[in-house]
Protein backbone atom coordinates (compact mmCIF):
# COMPACT_ATOMS: atom_id res chain seq x y z
CA UNK A 1 0.00 0.00 0.00
CA UNK A 2 2.92 1.89 1.00
CA UNK A 3 4.38 1.68 -2.58
CA UNK A 4 1.15 2.72 -4.27
CA UNK A 5 0.61 5.56 -2.27
CA UNK A 6 4.40 6.72 -3.48
CA UNK A 7 3.87 5.79 -6.42
CA UNK A 8 0.84 7.96 -6.90
CA UNK A 9 2.10 10.91 -5.20
CA UNK A 10 4.94 10.55 -7.80
CA UNK A 11 2.33 10.38 -10.94
CA UNK A 12 0.65 13.12 -9.43
CA UNK A 13 4.09 15.14 -8.96
CA UNK A 14 4.69 14.40 -12.52
CA UNK A 15 1.23 15.25 -14.31
CA UNK A 16 1.74 18.57 -12.24
CA UNK A 17 4.93 19.15 -13.70
CA UNK A 18 3.70 18.13 -16.43
CA UNK A 19 1.35 20.42 -16.93
CA UNK A 20 2.73 23.38 -14.94
CA UNK A 21 6.05 23.72 -15.68
CA UNK A 22 6.53 20.95 -18.95
CA UNK A 23 4.02 22.93 -21.14
CA UNK A 24 4.20 26.02 -19.76
CA UNK A 25 5.30 29.13 -21.80
CA UNK A 26 6.27 31.80 -19.08
CA UNK A 27 9.08 34.44 -19.20
CA UNK A 28 10.93 31.20 -17.73
CA UNK A 29 10.27 28.82 -19.85
CA UNK A 30 9.71 30.05 -23.21
CA UNK A 31 13.15 29.43 -25.01
CA UNK A 32 12.51 31.12 -28.58
CA UNK A 33 9.74 31.90 -31.09
CA UNK A 34 9.66 31.49 -34.88
CA UNK A 35 8.03 33.64 -37.17
CA UNK A 36 6.85 33.07 -41.23
CA UNK A 37 4.84 35.09 -43.45
CA UNK A 38 2.51 33.23 -45.03
CA UNK A 39 0.54 35.58 -47.36
CA UNK A 40 -0.06 35.97 -50.98
CA UNK A 41 3.95 36.79 -50.80
CA UNK A 42 3.28 40.15 -52.57
CA UNK A 43 5.88 39.52 -55.45
CA UNK A 44 8.31 37.93 -53.55
CA UNK A 45 10.99 35.91 -54.75
CA UNK A 46 10.77 32.16 -53.27
CA UNK A 47 14.18 32.79 -52.94
CA UNK A 48 14.10 35.80 -50.30
CA UNK A 49 14.59 35.28 -46.95
CA UNK A 50 11.30 37.56 -45.81
CA UNK A 51 9.10 34.59 -47.19
CA UNK A 52 11.24 31.79 -44.56
CA UNK A 53 10.76 31.03 -40.69
CA UNK A 54 13.08 32.87 -38.27
CA UNK A 55 13.96 31.56 -35.24
CA UNK A 56 13.75 34.65 -32.75
CA UNK A 57 15.15 34.67 -28.80
CA UNK A 58 13.33 36.99 -26.79
CA UNK A 59 14.82 39.60 -24.07
CA UNK A 60 12.55 39.66 -20.86
CA UNK A 61 10.73 42.61 -22.15
CA UNK A 62 9.70 41.31 -25.46
CA UNK A 63 8.63 37.95 -23.21
CA UNK A 64 6.36 39.82 -21.70
CA UNK A 65 4.70 41.96 -24.09
CA UNK A 66 4.48 38.73 -26.07
CA UNK A 67 2.87 36.73 -23.64
CA UNK A 68 0.39 39.53 -22.51
CA UNK A 69 -0.68 39.87 -25.85
CA UNK A 70 -1.57 36.15 -25.80
CA UNK A 71 -3.59 36.96 -21.98
CA UNK A 72 -7.54 36.10 -23.01
CA UNK A 73 -8.96 35.35 -19.62
CA UNK A 74 -10.82 38.31 -20.17
CA UNK A 75 -14.10 38.12 -22.05
CA UNK A 76 -14.78 41.57 -23.05
CA UNK A 77 -10.84 41.87 -24.61
CA UNK A 78 -11.93 39.27 -27.60
CA UNK A 79 -14.22 39.92 -30.40
CA UNK A 80 -15.08 37.64 -33.24
CA UNK A 81 -14.71 39.21 -36.73
CA UNK A 82 -14.81 37.21 -40.09
CA UNK A 83 -11.50 36.42 -42.18
CA UNK A 84 -11.61 36.16 -45.90
CA UNK A 85 -9.68 34.82 -48.32
CA UNK A 86 -9.97 37.28 -51.77
CA UNK A 87 -7.50 36.84 -54.64
CA UNK A 88 -4.70 35.21 -52.48
CA UNK A 89 -5.24 38.62 -49.90
CA UNK A 90 -6.57 38.14 -46.80
CA UNK A 91 -9.13 40.37 -45.79
CA UNK A 92 -10.69 41.11 -42.36
CA UNK A 93 -14.20 43.39 -42.44
CA UNK A 94 -13.22 44.24 -46.35
CA UNK A 95 -9.44 45.42 -45.27
CA UNK A 96 -5.90 43.45 -46.38
CA UNK A 97 -4.01 42.18 -43.59
CA UNK A 98 -0.97 41.25 -43.24
CA UNK A 99 -0.83 37.35 -42.30
CA UNK A 100 1.99 35.66 -40.25
CA UNK A 101 2.73 32.52 -38.13
CA UNK A 102 4.38 32.05 -34.95
CA UNK A 103 5.37 28.90 -33.22
CA UNK A 104 5.99 28.94 -29.57
CA UNK A 105 8.76 26.51 -28.30
CA UNK A 106 9.72 25.88 -24.87
CA UNK A 107 12.83 24.54 -23.01
CA UNK A 108 11.14 20.77 -23.03
CA UNK A 109 10.46 21.63 -26.91
CA UNK A 110 6.89 22.25 -26.14
CA UNK A 111 5.20 24.06 -29.25
CA UNK A 112 2.18 26.33 -29.68
CA UNK A 113 1.27 27.97 -33.10
CA UNK A 114 -0.79 30.68 -34.20
CA UNK A 115 -1.69 32.78 -36.76
CA UNK A 116 -1.60 36.35 -36.09
CA UNK A 117 -3.04 39.35 -38.89
CA UNK A 118 -1.76 42.52 -38.80
CA UNK A 119 -3.54 45.39 -40.11
CA UNK A 120 -3.04 48.68 -38.57
CA UNK A 121 -0.79 50.55 -35.70
CA UNK A 122 -3.99 49.89 -33.67
CA UNK A 123 -5.50 46.52 -34.27
CA UNK A 124 -4.08 43.08 -34.92
CA UNK A 125 -5.86 39.75 -34.84
CA UNK A 126 -4.69 36.44 -33.50
CA UNK A 127 -6.54 33.24 -34.79
CA UNK A 128 -7.20 30.73 -31.72
CA UNK A 129 -9.01 27.24 -32.74
CA UNK A 130 -12.09 28.57 -35.44
CA UNK A 131 -12.05 31.71 -33.50
CA UNK A 132 -10.37 35.03 -34.54
CA UNK A 133 -9.74 37.42 -31.94
CA UNK A 134 -9.07 41.73 -31.82
CA UNK A 135 -5.15 41.88 -29.90
CA UNK A 136 -5.86 44.20 -27.11
CA UNK A 137 -2.19 44.23 -26.05
CA UNK A 138 -0.41 44.13 -29.84
CA UNK A 139 2.38 46.84 -29.40
CA UNK A 140 5.20 43.53 -29.64
CA UNK A 141 3.48 42.41 -32.87
CA UNK A 142 4.56 46.06 -34.20
CA UNK A 143 8.09 46.55 -32.79
CA UNK A 144 9.75 43.13 -33.28
CA UNK A 145 11.86 42.61 -36.26
CA UNK A 146 10.11 38.99 -36.78
CA UNK A 147 7.18 41.37 -38.02
CA UNK A 148 9.22 44.08 -39.90
CA UNK A 149 7.67 42.71 -43.25
CA UNK A 150 3.85 43.75 -42.17
CA UNK A 151 5.92 47.31 -42.83
CA UNK A 152 7.04 46.75 -46.04
CA UNK A 153 4.11 45.17 -47.49
CA UNK A 154 1.70 47.76 -46.04
CA UNK A 155 4.10 51.13 -47.12
CA UNK A 156 6.64 50.31 -49.63
CA UNK A 157 5.07 50.83 -53.04
CA UNK A 158 5.52 48.72 -56.35
CA UNK A 159 7.16 50.44 -59.15
CA UNK A 160 6.55 49.30 -62.82
CA UNK A 161 8.46 50.35 -65.74
CA UNK A 162 6.18 49.51 -69.12
CA UNK A 163 3.90 47.31 -66.65
CA UNK A 164 7.30 45.40 -65.85
CA UNK A 165 8.14 45.40 -61.62
CA UNK A 166 11.03 46.94 -61.14
CA UNK A 167 11.17 48.00 -57.47
CA UNK A 168 8.80 46.06 -54.95
CA UNK A 169 9.68 44.30 -51.29
CA UNK A 170 10.98 41.02 -53.16
CA UNK A 171 13.53 43.64 -55.07
CA UNK A 172 17.18 44.14 -52.28
CA UNK A 173 18.89 46.38 -54.90
CA UNK A 174 17.11 49.89 -54.51
CA UNK A 175 17.37 51.70 -51.21
CA UNK A 176 14.72 52.41 -48.91
CA UNK A 177 14.16 52.78 -45.09
CA UNK A 178 11.10 53.58 -42.97
CA UNK A 179 9.87 54.39 -39.26
CA UNK A 180 8.01 51.39 -37.47
CA UNK A 181 5.54 52.56 -35.31
CA UNK A 182 7.71 53.06 -32.30
CA UNK A 183 10.40 55.07 -33.93
CA UNK A 184 12.85 52.68 -34.89
CA UNK A 185 14.07 52.72 -38.41
CA UNK A 186 14.12 49.26 -40.32
CA UNK A 187 15.95 49.83 -44.37
CA UNK A 188 17.54 47.39 -46.46
CA UNK A 189 21.19 46.83 -46.08
CA UNK A 190 22.72 49.73 -47.36
CA UNK A 191 23.80 52.73 -45.56
CA UNK A 192 21.81 55.99 -45.20
CA UNK A 193 24.15 57.56 -46.35
CA UNK A 194 23.58 56.02 -50.10
CA UNK A 195 19.72 57.20 -49.74
CA UNK A 196 21.05 60.68 -49.79
CA UNK A 197 24.17 60.52 -51.89
CA UNK A 198 23.47 58.54 -55.40
CA UNK A 199 26.93 59.40 -56.09
CA UNK A 200 27.90 57.44 -59.39
CA UNK A 201 25.91 54.46 -59.28
CA UNK A 202 25.47 52.16 -61.92
CA UNK A 203 21.75 52.28 -63.53
CA UNK A 204 19.97 49.71 -63.67
CA UNK A 205 16.66 51.17 -65.21
CA UNK A 206 15.91 52.42 -68.65
CA UNK A 207 13.13 54.23 -70.45
CA UNK A 208 13.32 54.39 -73.95
CA UNK A 209 10.29 55.04 -75.34
CA UNK A 210 7.76 58.00 -75.21
CA UNK A 211 4.89 56.19 -73.92
CA UNK A 212 6.99 54.31 -71.04
CA UNK A 213 5.75 55.65 -67.84
CA UNK A 214 6.99 55.10 -64.05
CA UNK A 215 4.00 53.89 -62.05
CA UNK A 216 3.69 53.87 -58.33
CA UNK A 217 1.46 51.51 -56.45
CA UNK A 218 0.95 51.29 -52.70
CA UNK A 219 -1.04 48.83 -50.86
CA UNK A 220 -2.11 51.89 -47.89
CA UNK A 221 -2.62 54.85 -49.98
CA UNK A 222 0.04 57.85 -48.76
CA UNK A 223 -1.28 61.04 -48.03
CA UNK A 224 1.53 62.71 -49.98
CA UNK A 225 4.54 62.12 -51.80
CA UNK A 226 7.19 64.36 -52.08
CA UNK A 227 10.23 63.76 -54.52
CA UNK A 228 13.00 64.94 -55.63
CA UNK A 229 15.49 64.12 -58.79
CA UNK A 230 18.73 64.84 -59.22
CA UNK A 231 21.08 64.35 -62.48
CA UNK A 232 23.70 61.53 -61.04
CA UNK A 233 26.38 63.48 -63.68
CA UNK A 234 26.19 66.46 -62.29
CA UNK A 235 24.38 65.98 -58.84
CA UNK A 236 22.14 68.96 -59.55
CA UNK A 237 18.66 68.58 -58.42
CA UNK A 238 16.34 68.92 -61.79
CA UNK A 239 12.94 68.29 -60.09
CA UNK A 240 11.67 68.90 -56.79
CA UNK A 241 7.83 68.67 -55.92
CA UNK A 242 4.62 67.07 -54.24
CA UNK A 243 1.50 65.71 -54.94
CA UNK A 244 -0.76 64.04 -53.09
CA UNK A 245 -3.09 60.73 -53.37
CA UNK A 246 -5.45 61.83 -55.38
CA UNK A 247 -3.24 63.64 -58.52
CA UNK A 248 -1.06 60.65 -60.08
CA UNK A 249 0.16 57.34 -59.63
CA UNK A 250 2.85 57.97 -62.20
CA UNK A 251 6.17 59.45 -61.05
CA UNK A 252 7.24 62.75 -63.26
CA UNK A 253 9.86 62.13 -66.03
CA UNK A 254 12.52 64.43 -66.67
CA UNK A 255 12.94 66.26 -69.71
CA UNK A 256 16.16 65.63 -71.00
CA UNK A 257 18.01 62.27 -71.38
CA UNK A 258 20.43 61.40 -68.71
CA UNK A 259 21.10 59.02 -65.86
CA UNK A 260 19.00 60.14 -62.58
CA UNK A 261 18.28 59.39 -59.03
CA UNK A 262 15.01 59.20 -57.76
CA UNK A 263 14.47 60.10 -53.90
CA UNK A 264 10.86 59.64 -52.64
CA UNK A 265 9.39 60.68 -49.29
CA UNK A 266 6.15 58.91 -48.65
CA UNK A 267 3.68 60.26 -45.97
CA UNK A 268 0.69 58.70 -44.25
CA UNK A 269 0.43 59.94 -41.36
CA UNK A 270 2.57 63.12 -40.01
CA UNK A 271 1.09 63.37 -36.73
CA UNK A 272 2.89 59.85 -36.25
CA UNK A 273 5.79 61.06 -38.71
CA UNK A 274 4.78 57.85 -40.80
CA UNK A 275 6.98 57.45 -43.63
CA UNK A 276 9.00 55.94 -45.70
CA UNK A 277 12.50 56.97 -47.80
CA UNK A 278 13.04 55.42 -51.37
CA UNK A 279 16.16 55.64 -53.83
CA UNK A 280 16.42 54.89 -57.00
CA UNK A 281 18.12 55.23 -60.25
CA UNK A 282 17.26 55.63 -63.96
CA UNK A 283 18.66 56.19 -67.10
CA UNK A 284 16.23 58.29 -69.30
CA UNK A 285 17.13 57.46 -73.34
CA UNK A 286 13.95 58.55 -75.21
CA UNK A 287 14.18 59.71 -78.78
CA UNK A 288 14.97 63.59 -79.72
CA UNK A 289 11.51 65.56 -81.20
CA UNK A 290 12.37 68.28 -82.87
CA UNK A 291 10.08 71.91 -83.21
CA UNK A 292 10.92 74.32 -85.85
CA UNK A 293 8.61 77.53 -85.79
CA UNK A 294 8.81 78.58 -89.24
CA UNK A 295 9.26 76.95 -92.56
CA UNK A 296 8.46 80.33 -94.72
CA UNK A 297 9.83 83.33 -93.81
CA UNK A 298 10.96 86.96 -95.20
CA UNK A 299 14.91 87.89 -95.27
CA UNK A 300 15.46 89.41 -91.95
CA UNK A 301 13.38 86.77 -89.95
CA UNK A 302 14.67 84.19 -87.34
CA UNK A 303 13.75 80.36 -87.43
CA UNK A 304 13.39 79.17 -83.71
CA UNK A 305 14.21 75.38 -83.61
CA UNK A 306 13.60 73.46 -80.12
CA UNK A 307 14.74 70.07 -79.24
CA UNK A 308 13.29 68.14 -76.56
CA UNK A 309 14.82 65.41 -75.06
CA UNK A 310 18.50 66.33 -75.83
CA UNK A 311 20.75 66.61 -73.17
CA UNK A 312 23.44 67.96 -74.77
CA UNK A 313 24.46 69.59 -78.12
CA UNK A 314 26.55 66.63 -78.70
CA UNK A 315 23.59 64.52 -79.22
CA UNK A 316 22.33 66.58 -82.16
CA UNK A 317 23.84 67.90 -85.50
CA UNK A 318 22.02 70.19 -87.69
CA UNK A 319 22.94 70.40 -91.45
CA UNK A 320 22.21 72.70 -94.25
CA UNK A 321 23.12 75.75 -96.45
CA UNK A 322 21.37 78.08 -93.86
CA UNK A 323 22.10 76.36 -90.81
CA UNK A 324 25.86 77.58 -90.24
CA UNK A 325 27.44 78.39 -87.08
CA UNK A 326 24.67 76.93 -84.77
CA UNK A 327 24.95 77.38 -80.73
CA UNK A 328 22.48 75.53 -78.47
CA UNK A 329 20.99 77.16 -75.36
CA UNK A 330 19.42 75.48 -72.88
CA UNK A 331 16.07 76.83 -71.85
CA UNK A 332 13.56 75.35 -69.34
CA UNK A 333 15.04 71.66 -69.67
CA UNK A 334 15.27 72.09 -74.13
CA UNK A 335 17.62 72.89 -76.16
CA UNK A 336 17.11 75.94 -78.43
CA UNK A 337 18.43 77.29 -81.51
CA UNK A 338 17.80 79.89 -84.09
CA UNK A 339 18.96 80.44 -87.82
CA UNK A 340 19.27 84.12 -88.11
CA UNK A 341 18.37 85.67 -91.81
CA UNK A 342 19.16 89.16 -93.26
CA UNK A 343 20.09 90.92 -96.20
CA UNK A 344 22.84 88.59 -96.69
CA UNK A 345 20.62 85.51 -97.24
CA UNK A 346 19.65 85.01 -100.57
CA UNK A 347 16.01 84.43 -100.91
CA UNK A 348 15.29 80.83 -102.27
CA UNK A 349 14.56 77.10 -101.00
CA UNK A 350 16.32 75.76 -98.63
CA UNK A 351 16.32 72.33 -96.64
CA UNK A 352 16.76 71.56 -92.98
CA UNK A 353 18.07 67.88 -91.36
CA UNK A 354 18.36 67.66 -87.39
CA UNK A 355 20.35 64.27 -86.71
CA UNK A 356 19.15 62.52 -83.84
CA UNK A 357 22.77 60.64 -83.01
CA UNK A 358 22.04 58.71 -80.36
CA UNK A 359 18.96 56.93 -81.83
CA UNK A 360 19.90 57.10 -86.00
CA UNK A 361 17.06 59.44 -86.56
CA UNK A 362 16.75 61.92 -88.66
CA UNK A 363 13.91 64.55 -89.63
CA UNK A 364 14.12 66.91 -92.53
CA UNK A 365 12.08 70.43 -93.24
CA UNK A 366 12.17 72.58 -96.23
CA UNK A 367 12.38 76.47 -95.55
CA UNK A 368 11.61 78.86 -98.38
CA UNK A 369 12.78 82.18 -98.05
CA UNK A 370 10.75 85.05 -99.64
CA UNK A 371 12.62 88.38 -100.73
CA UNK A 372 12.26 91.98 -98.95
CA UNK A 373 12.40 94.93 -100.61
CA UNK A 374 15.09 97.10 -98.88
CA UNK A 375 15.37 101.12 -99.36
CA UNK A 376 18.30 103.09 -100.04
CA UNK A 377 19.28 105.82 -98.59
CA UNK A 378 21.85 108.89 -99.86
CA UNK A 379 23.70 110.69 -97.45
CA UNK A 380 26.28 113.74 -97.64
CA UNK A 381 29.16 114.35 -95.32
CA UNK A 382 31.45 116.52 -94.39
CA UNK A 383 34.82 114.73 -96.14
CA UNK A 384 36.74 115.59 -92.61
CA UNK A 385 34.29 113.87 -90.68
CA UNK A 386 34.93 111.00 -93.00
CA UNK A 387 38.73 111.42 -92.69
CA UNK A 388 38.66 112.01 -89.16
CA UNK A 389 36.65 108.72 -89.06
CA UNK A 390 36.73 106.24 -91.80
CA UNK A 391 40.15 105.19 -91.64
CA UNK A 392 42.87 102.65 -91.03
CA UNK A 393 42.91 103.51 -87.73
CA UNK A 394 39.46 103.30 -86.94
CA UNK A 395 39.31 100.14 -88.47
CA UNK A 396 41.80 98.40 -86.78
CA UNK A 397 40.42 99.41 -82.88
CA UNK A 398 37.25 98.08 -84.15
CA UNK A 399 38.75 94.57 -85.36
CA UNK A 400 41.02 94.84 -82.28
CA UNK A 401 38.34 96.24 -79.19
CA UNK A 402 34.53 95.46 -80.74
CA UNK A 403 34.34 92.36 -83.03
CA UNK A 404 35.55 89.63 -80.58
CA UNK A 405 32.66 90.72 -77.92
CA UNK A 406 29.98 89.47 -79.20
CA UNK A 407 31.71 86.26 -80.36
CA UNK A 408 30.41 84.60 -77.43
CA UNK A 409 27.48 84.75 -74.96
CA UNK A 410 25.72 84.08 -71.55
CA UNK A 411 24.22 80.39 -71.16
CA UNK A 412 21.56 82.15 -69.51
CA UNK A 413 18.66 83.43 -70.92
CA UNK A 414 18.78 87.21 -69.24
CA UNK A 415 16.21 88.91 -71.92
CA UNK A 416 11.81 88.99 -71.63
CA UNK A 417 9.68 88.59 -74.82
CA UNK A 418 8.93 92.00 -75.23
CA UNK A 419 12.10 94.74 -75.90
CA UNK A 420 12.24 98.27 -75.82
CA UNK A 421 12.87 101.20 -78.53
CA UNK A 422 15.92 103.25 -76.57
CA UNK A 423 14.70 106.16 -77.13
CA UNK A 424 12.24 108.81 -78.68
CA UNK A 425 12.82 110.38 -82.06
CA UNK A 426 12.48 109.90 -85.36
CA UNK A 427 13.27 106.95 -87.37
CA UNK A 428 15.93 108.30 -89.98
CA UNK A 429 17.22 104.99 -91.18
CA UNK A 430 15.85 101.76 -91.77
CA UNK A 431 17.64 97.98 -91.36
CA UNK A 432 19.24 96.92 -94.70
CA UNK A 433 19.26 99.87 -96.23
CA UNK A 434 22.09 100.59 -99.10
CA UNK A 435 23.81 103.41 -98.67
CA UNK A 436 25.49 106.46 -101.23
CA UNK A 437 27.73 107.84 -98.96
CA UNK A 438 28.75 111.73 -101.24
CA UNK A 439 27.26 109.82 -104.41
CA UNK A 440 29.43 106.74 -103.82
CA UNK A 441 27.79 102.97 -103.36
CA UNK A 442 29.22 101.56 -99.82
CA UNK A 443 29.97 98.11 -99.43
CA UNK A 444 27.89 96.99 -96.58
CA UNK A 445 24.13 97.34 -95.84
CA UNK A 446 23.06 99.50 -92.60
CA UNK A 447 23.00 96.92 -90.01
CA UNK A 448 20.70 98.63 -87.46
CA UNK A 449 17.94 101.42 -87.17
CA UNK A 450 19.17 105.35 -86.87
CA UNK A 451 16.75 107.94 -84.64
CA UNK A 452 17.29 111.23 -84.84
CA UNK A 453 16.98 112.83 -81.44
CA UNK A 454 18.22 115.80 -79.90
CA UNK A 455 21.97 115.75 -77.61
CA UNK A 456 21.50 114.05 -74.10
CA UNK A 457 18.58 112.55 -74.96
CA UNK A 458 18.01 109.83 -72.58
CA UNK A 459 19.08 106.16 -74.05
CA UNK A 460 17.38 103.11 -72.54
CA UNK A 461 18.53 99.39 -72.05
CA UNK A 462 16.24 97.49 -74.75
CA UNK A 463 16.05 94.46 -72.79
CA UNK A 464 17.60 93.17 -69.01
CA UNK A 465 21.41 92.00 -69.62
CA UNK A 466 25.05 92.45 -68.50
CA UNK A 467 27.29 95.26 -70.16
CA UNK A 468 29.63 93.36 -72.19
CA UNK A 469 31.41 96.50 -73.63
CA UNK A 470 31.44 100.77 -73.57
CA UNK A 471 34.26 102.77 -74.80
CA UNK A 472 35.28 105.38 -76.74
CA UNK A 473 35.63 104.35 -80.68
CA UNK A 474 37.02 106.52 -83.89
CA UNK A 475 34.60 104.99 -86.13
CA UNK A 476 31.58 104.32 -83.99
CA UNK A 477 32.32 106.47 -81.34
CA UNK A 478 30.56 106.11 -77.33
CA UNK A 479 29.87 102.92 -77.66
CA UNK A 480 27.88 100.20 -75.69
CA UNK A 481 27.17 97.22 -75.99
CA UNK A 482 25.10 94.55 -73.35
CA UNK A 483 24.71 90.85 -73.69
CA UNK A 484 20.98 89.29 -73.44
CA UNK A 485 22.23 85.88 -73.46
CA UNK A 486 21.85 82.88 -75.62
CA UNK A 487 23.74 85.18 -77.88
CA UNK A 488 21.24 88.06 -78.24
CA UNK A 489 23.36 91.16 -78.02
CA UNK A 490 22.03 95.00 -78.35
CA UNK A 491 24.84 97.79 -79.43
CA UNK A 492 24.36 101.49 -79.06
CA UNK A 493 26.85 103.97 -81.04
CA UNK A 494 27.24 107.63 -81.18
CA UNK A 495 26.25 108.44 -77.82
CA UNK A 496 27.44 111.80 -76.34
CA UNK A 497 27.56 109.86 -72.40
CA UNK A 498 28.21 106.52 -71.53
CA UNK A 499 26.13 105.94 -67.72
CA UNK A 500 27.35 102.31 -67.09
CA UNK A 501 30.45 100.54 -66.84
CA UNK A 502 31.50 96.83 -68.52
CA UNK A 503 29.77 94.10 -66.11
CA UNK A 504 27.15 96.00 -65.33
CA UNK A 505 24.04 94.72 -64.43
CA UNK A 506 20.98 96.76 -66.12
CA UNK A 507 17.46 95.79 -66.45
CA UNK A 508 15.31 96.65 -68.92
CA UNK A 509 14.37 100.79 -69.08
CA UNK A 510 17.75 101.32 -67.39
CA UNK A 511 18.95 104.96 -68.39
CA UNK A 512 22.72 103.97 -69.99
CA UNK A 513 23.31 107.17 -71.86
CA UNK A 514 22.64 109.65 -73.92
CA UNK A 515 22.52 110.43 -77.51
CA UNK A 516 25.06 112.33 -79.25
CA UNK A 517 27.00 112.66 -82.89
CA UNK A 518 30.38 110.98 -81.95
CA UNK A 519 32.09 108.98 -84.55
CA UNK A 520 31.23 108.65 -87.80
CA UNK A 521 27.86 110.70 -87.69
CA UNK A 522 25.78 113.54 -89.69
CA UNK A 523 24.48 114.73 -86.59
CA UNK A 524 22.88 113.80 -82.86
CA UNK A 525 21.04 110.47 -82.96
CA UNK A 526 21.29 107.04 -81.55
CA UNK A 527 22.58 104.25 -84.09
CA UNK A 528 20.63 101.01 -82.56
CA UNK A 529 21.84 97.61 -83.29
CA UNK A 530 20.29 93.93 -82.50
CA UNK A 531 22.21 90.74 -83.46
CA UNK A 532 22.66 87.01 -82.64
CA UNK A 533 26.02 87.20 -81.77
CA UNK A 534 27.43 89.34 -84.49
CA UNK A 535 25.42 88.94 -87.21
CA UNK A 536 22.93 91.80 -87.53
CA UNK A 537 18.95 91.22 -86.80
CA UNK A 538 15.72 93.30 -87.86
CA UNK A 539 15.38 95.07 -84.29
CA UNK A 540 11.98 95.22 -85.56
CA UNK A 541 10.74 91.51 -85.07
CA UNK A 542 11.55 91.79 -81.31
CA UNK A 543 9.98 95.47 -81.00
CA UNK A 544 6.68 94.88 -82.73
CA UNK A 545 6.73 91.67 -84.05
CA UNK A 546 8.05 92.73 -87.48
CA UNK A 547 9.84 95.23 -89.87
CA UNK A 548 10.40 98.29 -88.24
CA UNK A 549 10.00 100.70 -90.87
CA UNK A 550 9.82 104.61 -91.08
CA UNK A 551 6.04 104.32 -91.48
CA UNK A 552 5.55 102.02 -88.67
CA UNK A 553 7.45 104.53 -86.40
CA UNK A 554 5.24 107.08 -87.79
CA UNK A 555 1.76 105.05 -86.21
CA UNK A 556 3.48 104.03 -82.75
CA UNK A 557 4.67 107.94 -82.31
CA UNK A 558 1.36 109.21 -83.57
Amino acid sequence: IFFIAVFVLLMTFLGVFYFTLYTSFTELTLSFIEIQYVGDRQGLDPGTSDIHAKKYRLSKEEKTLLLQSLDFKTDNSVKNYNLVLIDDVYQIQEETVVPFSMRLVNRFNQEKRYNVYLKNKNTAFIEIGNYLYEIMDHDFYYTHQGFDLYYKIKYLPTIELDKNIVFGIGNPEFNWRMKRYDGNMIQNNRDEVEINSPGKEETSLQLEREEDQIKILFNERPNEIAYTILNIDTNEEVEVGVFDEAESDFLPIPKLNGNYHYQLEVFWNKEISRKAVISFPIEISLPITFSVDHTTIFQDEIIEITANRAATMEDIIIEGDIATDIQWHSENQQLRTVIATNYHTDPGSYSIELKDLNHGKTHSYDVEILPRDYKTQYLTIDPSIEGRTRNQEAYEERDQYFAPVRKTSSENKYYDKEFLLPTEGRLTTEFGERRYVNDELTSYRHNGIDIAAPTGTEVLATNHGEVVFEREMILMGNTIVIDHGHGIFSTYLHLDEIQVDTGDWVEKADIIGTVGTTGFSTGPHLHFTLSYYDMPLEPGYFIIGKSYTKEEHYQIRR
